[in-house]
This record gives structure tokens, C-alpha cells and sequence, in this order.
């Protein structure tokens, strides 16, 4: 395959990557105005067996009005550590309040809410903290009857309506090639992509897994990008570095992680770094430039929503 991927030396040292979420998504209408970004990345968390064959024919489209000069990326879904189902007006979450999380199939409220995760009882502990809503609302455990519900304390709290959660001081001893993960790409590597990203990438073993996997279905030619949005692969960065093809930043999950968040733009620079020092790109994702779309006016960090720490400042990198 002749792709120009972004680490090709006749290629630009900066290019831009355009998402593709759902199949009916404006993007599909526009597709030949979007060819010139050089990357095009499908989101499989669209996928799915109803939508298999539309995801074919668009990467069809793609080879057919771009040639090989596009890279195509196809960016995996990874484990679900997600909420279930929110009312549409959300739930408020009041400072102080107890909470339960379960894995039970109940309706959302302020007192009980379900998850699709349904190990979480089995691996957090009490103390630990449960982040909601991109890391804006925290939750500490204080009680886990070890199978399917988890007691917690409300020590930040809002109204939530997204359903990610993030488990900061939690080790989960799953891989981030997901059963889910597996199908989509049974699906869909019988055509012409050119790059897989890996969702949630822990540890060196889980760019290993997928590139068994790979070597399995016969894509030697299909090259990696870890995502690096856990505590886990910012301590392990160079050896993930030395195994994958590249490197993503994805920062909103990544932000939620850190135990400092304002340390985000050091430790961004820390795995660009990583991905220079041995030649592979590096790409930083999730609404950097989102703000550009709504106002003529460049705001603040949409994460800014906590005061700094008492003493930050040159010496952290803001």
C-alpha cells in the first residue's frame, strides 16, 4: 500500500486528521472536500454489524476519489467502562450525596445509577476515586459488596449527562483489544486501511496484542497508533513508543487521568517528545481547536474548570 502516512519524509511535518463519525453524518455528503487532510479517521464507535457495510463502501470512496495519497485510520472503541443509559435532562449529582452505581438494569436518578461495566465491583476499592463526565465530577468509593454494586460519596459534583468513567487508581487487568473491538475489525481489514488506533493502551503488551492479531489476519501492513489517555502508558511511554507506528494524545480521557490535571501540558510534551526522539508522528486529539468553530474570539481551556494548585506556575509548564 502506497498511503503517504504522516511519518513519510516527502510528507508535510504537520497535517491535519479529519473525524468521520456516524454514516449519517454531513461528512458522507462532503467527502471530496475533506480528501486534501491527508488522514481521514473513521470512529468505530459508530460501527457494528448494521453498519458494516456502509463503512465498507465509505472506505471504498475514499481509495476511489483520493488514490493512495489518503491514510486511513480506523480508531477503535476499546473496553466499555461507560455509565448505562441517562435520561436525556441528565442527573444532578449534588456535593456530599451517596450514590450507588450498579450493574443491574434500573432508570438513572440522583440515588442510583446503572454502568455497562459490569466487573467494576470486582476491581475498585474503597477510597478510590470514580471520575464522571470527563473528570468534571468525582466520586470516592466507600463501600463494593464485591459483585454488582458500588457505594459512593459525591465530593464533586454537576449534572451529568455523558456516560464515560474513569478509573484513575484503579488497575484493570483488561486488554484494550476488545471483543467489540475484534469484530469491527474482522469487519472491515479485508479493505484497504492503512492504520489502526488502539483505545486505551496500558502497557507495551496491548500494542503487542493488536499487532498479533494483526499478523493473524494476514495485515502485517496495517501500522499502530497507541492512544495514550491512561496514568499507565504516560509511566510506560518509550516502550510503547518503540513498539507502536504512532502516537496519539487523546486529552480529554488523558486530562480526567492525571492526578494533577494541570500538569496536561507537560505531559503532552512529554509523549510528543517520546514519538520524536525516535521518528514516528504524533497526533493530539479531542477539541483543540473547538472553540474556533462557535466564537471569533479564542477562549480559555474548555478543561480549566478547577483553580490551580497553590504555587503553580512557571516551573509546571503553564
Amino acid at each position: 500500500m502506497e498511503a503517504q502516512l504522516p511519518c513519510d519524509p516527502t510528507a508535510p511535518s504537520a497535517r491535519i486528521v479529519a473525524t468521520i463519525g456516524p454514516p449519517d453524518s454531513t461528512a458522507y455528503e462532503h467527502l471530496e472536500e475533506i480528501l486534501g487532510c491527508g488522514t481521514i479517521r473513521i470512529n468505530l464507535a459508530f460501527a457494528g454489524p448494521e453498519r458494516y457495510e456502509e463503512l465498507r463502501q465509505l472506505v471504498r470512496r475514499i481509495r476511489e476519489r483520493g488514490g493512495n495519497k489518503i491514510c486511513i485510520l480506523l480508531d477503535c472503541v476499546g473496553p466499555r467502562v461507560k455509565l448505562g443509559a441517562l435520561p436525556r435532562e441528565g442527573v444532578q449529582l449534588r456535593e456530599g450525596a451517596e450514590i450507588t452505581i450498579t450493574t443491574r438494569d434500573v432508570a438513572a436518578s440522583e440515588a442510583l445509577i446503572p454502568t455497562v461495566f459490569e466487573p467494576l465491583a470486582t476491581m475498585v476499592s474503597v477510597g478510590q476515586p470514580i471520575l464522571l463526565a470527563e473528570g468534571r465530577m468525582r466520586l470516592e468509593i466507600t463501600a463494593s459488596d464485591g459483585v454488582s454494586e458500588v457505594t459512593c460519596r459525591v465530593t464533586r459534583g454537576g449534572l451529568l449527562k455523558k456516560r464515560g468513567i474513569n478509573l484513575p487508581e484503579t488497575d484493570l487487568p483488561i486488554p484494550a483489544l476488545s471483543e467489540r473491538d475484534r469484530a469491527d475489525l474482522d469487519a472491515l481489514l479485508d479493505e484497504e486501511v492503512d492504520m489502526i488506533a488502539l483505545s486505551f493502551v496500558r502497557s507495551v503488551e496491548d500494542v503487542r496484542m493488536l499487532r498479533t492479531y494483526l499478523c493473524e489476519r494476514g495485515r502485517r501492513d496495517v501500522r499502530i497508533m497507541a492512544k495514550i489517555e491512561t496514568r499507565q502508558a504516560v509511566a510506560e511511554i518509550d516502550e510503547i513508543a518503540a513498539q507502536c507506528d504512532a502516537l496519539m494524545v487523546a486529552r480529554g480521557d488523558l486530562w480526567a487521568e492525571l492526578e494533577n490535571p494541570w500538569s496536561l501540558p507537560r505531559v503532552t510534551t512529554r509523549i510528543i517528545q517520546a514519538g520524536n526522539r525516535i521518528g514516528i508522528p504524533v497526533m493530539t486529539a479531542t477539541q483543540t481547536l473547538s472553540s474556533m468553530t462557535e466564537r471569533d474570539m479564542p477562549s480559555r481551556s474548555r478543561r480549566a474548570l478547577l483553580p490551580p494548585p497553590r504555587g503553580l506556575g512557571r516551573d509546571h509548564g503553564l
